[in-house]
């Protein structure tokens, strides 16, 4: 079967990760990402792939940057199913829905001087409309998208509902088998479970996995003396989220922090326009089920506005997009002028509007107005660990025969980082696709 696969990530301004998988005159979307670091401005069709030519779609997880373009997708003709576990398709409606609203202009604040707001990518309403279209399936039940294609997920261990793909292709006596992985977490993934690691695989889709640098719970101190010092000073914390997954390990993590004695009580906010149904549809799930009893969720702008006339420290978890988009920037205008306050940015966020603009000091421009910049910055280590590098080289190494290995999520310096690592530890067949080049398997 004659077989090619076009990688979409960065394509054009905004598409995030995205396979398009091409056989026997099919065309199947492997996740369908948006990257918020700007604007999609494009169409299906400026890609080369008008998307009712897409027959089907399958999603590997819910995060904004494999599922947000969805809305895009189908307001511009798409009419197949898109596959995915149960989990995933409510934390991709929930990650679609918070970015529809929170680009609404009343919610939207930039760190650079610009006067007017960007036109949302798509409405409320069109998120709405992805409802149709989701088949929900179960982990470890193949499932037919055609008559020369099956699936299988897999659990990824990356948040509620992530997973990872088997693909079988069969025409006549010619069968391909793939690996699709959007992105693994360190615990509870399938990677070696007998069906996966006991298979043979003619091609892999991996993320550019990176090695873990930090220590288990060194980022749970930290987090407990900036808290501290906030409420000596009087100052509020200011914490950024864009994912409902590490909005759960952050809140996990002052969980823990609450049940010490020598903490301070405080409040803590979770700033959305979907947290109440965020809370309600993924409670926290820490080992004793106990909900952090201090946690308000809060829906509205109002709400969230009101949140500034509060005397006291209290924790602000808000929505933040990569290019300036969010809850957020209400507080950035209450609180960054405060020494007293602190804003935490947890894990890597160079690409992120918020963090470019710490970096430059002096001024923050937030809803068209100069705020200086007094509170402390605080960068952490994420909280949510993704699988090491090198313990995704130990399973390649497991596999038998060596599949071919393409390397398709990332940055281009982490791709190409992890690219060799991968050589120098024996594994050969190492490819990292150009974007919109189409490649024959």
């Amino acid at each position: 079967m004659d077989i090619k696969f076009t990688n979409l990530e960065r394509m054009a301004p905004g598409v995030g990760a995205g396979l398009l998988l091409e056989y026997d005159g099919r065309r199947l979307l492997l996740d369908c990402g948006y990257d918020d670091s700007q604007p999609f401005g494009g169409t299906w069709s400026s890609l080369g792939i008008p998307a009712a030519a897409i027959h089907a779609v399958v999603l590997s997880h819910g995060h904004l940057g494999h599922s947000g373009l969805l809305p895009v997708l189908v307001r511009e003709g798409f009419r197949g199913k898109v596959y995915c576990t149960a989990e995933c398709s409510s934390v991709a409606t929930f990650s679609m829905r918070e970015t529809a609203l929170s680009q609404e202009p009343k919610q939207c604040w930039a760190t650079k001087k610009l006067q007017q707001a960007p036109e949302p990518i798509y409405r409320d309403s069109e998120v709405d409309a992805c409802e149709p279209f989701f088949a929900r399936c179960r982990c470890h039940e193949p499932v037919a998208l055609d008559e020369y294609a099956t699936a299988e997920f897999f659990e990824a261990g990356h948040g509620p509902g992530s997973a990872f793909v088997k693909i079988e292709l069969r025409r006549g006596n010619s069968k391909t088998r793939l690996l699709y992985v959007g992105d693994v977490g360190a615990a509870g993934n399938d990677l070696d479970s007998g069906p996966v690691i006991g298979d043979s695989y003619d091609h892999l889709f991996l993320p550019a996995f990176t090695p873990v640098r930090h220590k288990a719970g060194k980022a749970e101190e930290k987090l407990a003396g900036i808290i501290k010092r906030a409420c000596k000073a009087g100052g509020n914390v200011l914490i950024p989220v864009s994912s409902i997954d590490r909005r759960d390990a952050i809140l996990q993590m002052i969980q823990g922090i609450s049940e010490a004695p020598e903490m301070p009580g405080v409040f803590v906010f979770l700033d959305s326009p979907v947290a109440g149904k965020q809370c309600e549809e993924f409670p926290l799930t820490p080992g004793k089920t106990k909900t952090y009893c201090c946690l308000r969720p809060v829906d509205t702008d109002e709400s969230s506005k009101m949140l500034n006339s509060i005397t006291g420290t209290v924790v602000i978890i808000a929505g933040s997009g990569k290019g300036g988009y969010g809850r957020i920037g209400f507080h950035l205008k209450k609180n960054a002028a405060r020494p007293e306050s602190a804003i935490v940015l947890f894990g890597a966020q160079s690409d992120r509007a918020l963090d470019q603009a710490l970096r430059g000091g002096g001024t923050l421009c937030v809803f068209g107005e100069e705020v200086e910049v007094n509170a402390r910055i605080c960068r952490l280590d994420d909280p949510f660990v993704h699988l090491d590098a090198g313990a995704a080289i130990q399973w390649l190494g497991r596999m038998k025969p060596q599949p071919h290995v393409h390397i398709t999520h990332g940055g281009q310096q982490t791709k190409a980082r992890f690219s060799r690592a991968l050589r120098k530890a024996g594994i050969q067949n190492v490819h990292v696709p150009p974007a919109g080049e189409r490649v024959a398997l």
